[in-house]
């Protein structure tokens, strides 16, 4: 933590260059917003924000003509969720979203990229990882969204794959010359300071023994070519730009390398620094403010309605020397509740005072004790009763209005599974976190285990994967993660008893997680008893009905076992969703059963469904042996002739 009140030497310059304020008399309206978000930053990295070693002049300079915001604080450590309070206003407990990968933002959820949209302005984005791919709902209301996941060849790029901080300043700009002469929003998103930390050069010389600095050294560069960008284009004075990271990172403070486990100051405090369209006075705001506010800020600049209900307030008046009003600062991490089994946690910070709820609750003094050594729970009860008992009417009040959780549904192929997986961000149905687990302060240190199964399974290296398991396992036996990718290296390598053992632990531990069920039917398929694995899918499916992966699955089964008319009744009952009926690969399923039940008309015409919807794998339907009653039916060599070739 920097100590507070600290205005370095760039603010204190660039206060005197008159040519990029707007003057004394009237600020201007706003034409156009430019929200930057960088990721996995910390606050205290930052030049502006006291640190010395730093190489931020462009934000420097930013907070020499704007605002800095001494005490951002996220509302979790995670991508995903943050952005998506920053683009709703609402915490995750009232958007839904409270994962990577395992949630999407739902319609209910309006963003400011709609309401801007609807409004008339241009909206374009530059999101630069998989977190915030088209998909995860944050893409909703961009005109323009430039993820490099729906590119061409896509399809084979690894999750860990992000965009360079040039290519995102390059297309941000080249949006910004194209985007006509109306009022715009532009999102761009730097991925650069997230693990692993490898600026590119000169910043891997001059940074070598702190490469996390290099990465935000990096992307300060980038940013500054924006700001220019927007200079020359005489953008700059009616521009709002908005500065905030969506979260910091341990650097092993608490035990924590990287983030999303734990909720300290070291991975919720984060840089927000904010210029108003023809701001002229430089600030300074110390009260705590959410990233929550990030909403309602700008759409008071863009004098748009802000959606009732939401969480977050608008800042201007702080940027016009105002004061705001005190409040509790929402923040969490359900994270290893929702991988791990642990508990989760959810605490407020108001004024000086941070409490956490969890298995063994905190309080910390943060203006006396910054680094979060001392916990206060016993010695100053009354307040943390006071903030939990704040929080527990929050959270049932929440709970109450909250939007539906969208959860991204359990892939239906296991390659699929596996991409998500090796991101550490495994899909499936559990949408709430479970109490009563272990406290993830007491685990953290398996997190260097854990990120190491994630390398090793990418990496192929299933022996060392599984034997890394097996010793997290010792120490957590309930883990989640674990006990999963234990099941999936130990089927790679054929021991297929281990497989089996592990897999009924798993299931038998966490019965609602959908991908757990489906390991346990997998496994009885590569042990060739297909019997059992009808009978596993079914069941399962029974107790999660309208699980589209479990009913693709038992219909495969099905389809194996040659019971053509069962497989039939299962992908019909299954097409009756919308999921299933917009997956192509259901028809293809549907058609070899036709096929298999002696309807070829029929079974080509579910063909045909199936290619015009999208489907490519033009390999599996010539080869597989399981679609052979497909193969003979007339007129199947005209329908796969009307695959396009897959991108590369």
């Amino acid at each position: 933590m920097i100590p507070r009140g600290i205005v370095v030497a760039a603010a204190a310059i660039a206060m005197a260059v008159p040519v990029l304020l707007g003057g004394c008399g009237r600020a201007p309206d706003t034409r156009g917003i430019l929200l930057v978000t960088l990721d996995t930053t910390r606050a205290d990295r930052i030049g502006c924000y006291g640190y010395r070693p730093a190489s931020t002049p462009s934000l420097d300079a930013l907070a020499g003509v704007g605002t800095r915001f001494d005490l951002a604080i996220a509302p979790a450590p995670v991508t995903l969720p943050s952005h998506a309070s920053m683009f709703t206003g609402s915490y995750p407990p009232v958007h839904g979203v409270r994962y990577n990968g395992m949630f999407r933002l739902g319609p209910s959820s309006r963003t400011v990229a709609e309401i801007l949209r609807d409004a008339g302005w241009a909206t374009g984005a530059v999101p630069a990882a998989y977190p915030v791919h088209a998909g995860s709902g944050l893409e909703r209301g961009f005109a323009s969204y430039q993820d490099l996941f729906s590119e061409p060849g896509a399809k084979d790029l690894p999750p860990s794959t992000e965009r360079s901080a040039e290519d995102v300043t390059r297309l941000g700009i080249e949006w910004l010359h194209a985007r006509g002469k109306g009022r715009f929003f532009l999102w761009l998103h730097y991925y650069s300071p997230h693990f692993p930390y490898e600026p590119p050069f000169p910043f891997s010389s001059q940074f070598r023994d702190r490469p996390y600095d290099g990465e935000i050294a990096y992307a300060d560069r980038e940013i500054g070519k924006v700001f220019s960008a927007l200079r020359e284009m005489g953008l700059w004075d009616a521009t709002l730009i908005v500065v905030a990271g969506d979260h910091g990172e341990g650097l092993y403070e608490h035990g924590e390398k990287q983030h999303a486990d734990l909720v300290y100051q070291s991975t919720l405090h984060v840089p927000l620094i904010v210029k108003a369209p023809g701001q002229g006075t430089v600030r300074v705001v110390r009260e705590p403010i959410s990233l929550v506010d990030v909403a309602p800020t700008i759409l008071d600049f863009a004098a748009a309605s802000v959606p009732q209900g939401v969480n977050g307030i608008s800042l201007r008046p702080a940027l016009r020397g105002g004061s705001l009003p005190a409040r509790s600062i929402y923040f969490e991490s359900v994270v290893g509740s929702l991988l791990y089994g642990w508990s989760p946690l959810e605490g407020l910070l108001r004024g000086r005072w941070k409490y956490t709820r969890a298995t063994s609750p905190e309080l910390f003094d943060i203006a006396e004790d910054p680094g979060e050594a001392n916990n206060r729970f016993l010695l100053d009860r009354q307040v943390a009763d006071d903030l939990g008992a704040v929080l527990a009417a929050d959270v049932a009040e929440w709970a109450k209005t909250s939007a539906r959780p969208e959860t991204t549904a359990a892939p239906l192929d296991r390659d699929a599974l596996e991409r998500l997986a090796s991101l550490g961000y495994v899909g499936g149905t559990v949408t709430t976190a479970t109490r009563g687990g272990p406290d993830p302060r007491t685990l953290v240190h398996l997190e260097g285990a854990l990120l190491s199964i994630r390398d090793a399974m990418t990496a192929k290296e299933y022996r060392g994967a599984l034997e890394l398991c097996q010793g997290i396992l010792k120490a957590d036996p309930a883990n989640r993660y674990a006990l999963e990718q234990a099941v999936l290296a130990a089927a790679r390598l054929e021991e297929l008893t281990t497989a089996t053992r592990l897999a009924a632990d798993l299931v038998a531990r966490y019965p609602e997680y959908v991908p757990g069920r489906i390991l346990d039917g997998e496994i009885e398929v590569l042990k060739g008893d297909l019997r059992r694995a009808v009978d596993v899918f079914r069941s399962a499916l029974g107790e999660h009905p309208g699980e589209t992966a479990l009913s693709y699955r038992l219909a495969v089964a099905l389809v194996a076992s040659r019971k053509y008319a069962d497989a039939l009744k299962a992908v019909e009952i299954a097409l009756r969703d919308t999921k299933a009926a917009e997956t192509p690969s259901f028809q293809v399923v549907r058609a070899v059963s036709l096929a298999g039940s002696g309807d070829a008309a029929g079974a080509r015409d579910a063909l045909a469904k199936a290619i015009a919807a999208g489907y490519d794998d033009r390999d599996l339907l010539e080869s597989e042996p399981m679609l052979a009653p497909l193969r003979a039916i007339p007129g199947f060599r005209d329908e796969v002739g009307k695959i396009k070739p897959r991108a590369r």
